[in-house]
């Protein structure tokens, strides 16, 4: 179904059901709008509770939207209904569950449609509909493999970068304090090359900076020697405030963002002046 109207009815249930109930479900519900007899042992086991808002007596009652009225439709046999697809099961208050599927002409649009999407996720991962499914396990493996390996690149990134920024900290009364910006960073980028800083300079306040698209991304580090002077969570928010952003974390380590790239150059220019004047409070 494209835009069909979907119809429902509601299941007292406090939980999800479990996909093989869901798959029960719609097993019982499509052969009785189908206009089939069920086998005795399936009717005997059929909870009056769950099913009374959908199915009673010789019928079936069904509610669409759009029915201001509120009141379920019905019709005077279950086979009149034709074909059920069962769609989705999600919450909709609490402890009330709802069950969406299509019917009739909608069911028969609904299955088209997903016949088109297979054969679409097919042709895009050059398998057919028998082996779809095999297809897209390769391309996800692939894809953990290509997201790990390019983790590991980012991480020898982060130590080489380390070494070549550490040559930039000026002393600030003892302390190494560097502020520098790291193009094409991601955070755990920022985080590695923190720690890396730390490292190497021994006594250090370190900012790193990144942009990526219109937002901010700040670390701050204090090694511990310092912490008693320097937080390092007052030291990433004096720089998160000058590029429309604020942030937080333990006093050797914390994190902010800003809405306002263009002004990210000055703010870490600014650094060495501000531990400046908190080492003379």
């Amino acid at each position: 179904m494209a835009r069909g109207v979907k119809d429902f009815f509601g299941h007292q249930f406090g939980h999800q059901l479990p996909e093989e109930n869901l798959l029960a479900v719609g097993s019982t519900s499509g052969q009785l709008t189908a206009g089939q007899r069920l086998p005795p042992e399936i009717i005997a086991g059929i909870d009056k509770s769950v099913y009374a808002r959908g199915f009673y007596g010789d019928g079936f009652q069904y509610r669409r939207p759009p029915d201001p009225s509120g009141i379920g439709t019905h019709v005077q046999h279950a086979g009149d209904i034709g074909l059920l697809k069962i769609v989705s099961e999600t919450g909709i208050a609490s402890g009330v569950r709802r069950i969406e599927a299509v019917t009739g002409a909608n069911a028969l649009q609904w299955i088209a449609a997903n016949e088109q999407r297979l054969q679409r996720i097919s042709e895009l991962v050059k398998g057919s509909r028998e082996d779809v499914d095999e297809k897209v396990s390769l391309v996800l493996e692939k894809n953990r493999a290509l997201e790990k390996a390019l983790q590991q690149l980012k991480g020898k990134l982060a130590s080489s970068q380390g070494i070549d920024l550490a040559a930039q900290a000026v002393d600030v009364d003892g302390i190494k304090v560097l502020a520098a910006r790291i193009d094409g960073a991601d955070n755990q980028v920022l985080r590695d090359t923190l720690d890396q800083l730390k490292n190497k300079l021994g006594s250090a306040a370190v900012v790193l900076g990144t942009v990526n698209g219109d937002k901010v991304s700040l670390v701050a580090g204090v090694t511990k020697d310092r912490t008693a002077q320097i937080k390092a969570g007052d030291l990433v928010n004096a720089v998160a405030l000058q590029v429309g952003g604020k942030g937080g974390g333990r006093p050797d380590m914390a994190q902010a963002g800003g809405t306002q790239p263009e002004h990210l150059d000055a703010a870490l220019q600014s650094v060495a002046d501000w531990v400046r004047e908190q080492l003379a409070h």
